[in-house]
């Protein structure tokens, strides 16, 4: 992918970012990433009555990593290795299972919703993503596909440089204890505020 092309697409990914950070007031279906940040921990989310899409396949969050998440990801850690974002990207854009996720799916009619997450980032972030999806008294449930794995952790770490581990499942689907930094990285609120109408700059 040239640098141009590269430059279009990171344009159109922020755009949507924004939209998704700016929709409120109505409950939405959608999926999210809780990812590590230079700052802290973030969550990520695509909405579908963002999207306009209308089941969980056109909004998965393999689609949504690859488009949108992994993106505003190689974004802030650009900013502070130095390191070209579309380098960055090129290393993590396929790893669709290295981070914490889940998605939030509508029960029958009203607001009544149900959010299905591998139960590896603390329950202390689940007002997060309750608040970025408009939801009031959603159930949350274990879903086995939702959960980070070790090999795919793995890669992102060391492709961003990140100290801080999180709960995965290995190659015999057994989960990993939270790192010991785990529970303080969440604790920064800092990552909530992250600063995505900085310029972009082409070439990165």
């Amino acid at each position: 992918m040239s640098y141009r092309d590269f430059d279009l697409r990171f344009r159109e990914a922020m755009s949507r970012y924004r939209l998704m950070m700016e929709a409120v007031g109505t409950p939405s279906r959608g999926v999210f990433y809780v990812v590590p940040t230079p700052k802290g921990w973030k969550v990520l989310v695509s909405r579908a009555d963002v999207n306009g899409d209308e089941d969980h396949a056109s909004v998965g969050d393999a689609g949504f990593w690859e488009s949108v998440a992994s993106l505003v990801l190689a974004d802030m850690w650009s900013k502070k290795s130095n390191v070209p974002r579309r380098t960055i990207w090129n290393q993590i854009k396929d790893l669709y299972h290295a981070c914490p996720r889940g998605r939030v799916v509508q029960a029958g009619k009203g607001n009544n919703f149900k959010v299905f997450w591998g139960e590896d980032f603390p329950r202390s972030l689940q007002a997060e993503v309750n608040s970025a999806f408009d939801l009031t008294t959603p159930v949350w449930i274990f879903d086995d596909h939702e959960r980070a794995t070790v090999p795919d952790r793995e890669k992102l770490r060391r492709a961003l440089g990140v100290t801080t581990t999180w709960k995965a499942a290995d190659g015999e689907d057994e989960l990993e204890d939270f790192g010991p930094d785990f529970e303080d990285a969440l604790g920064n609120q800092a990552m909530l505020n992250y600063d995505i109408s900085q310029p972009f700059g082409f070439g990165n």
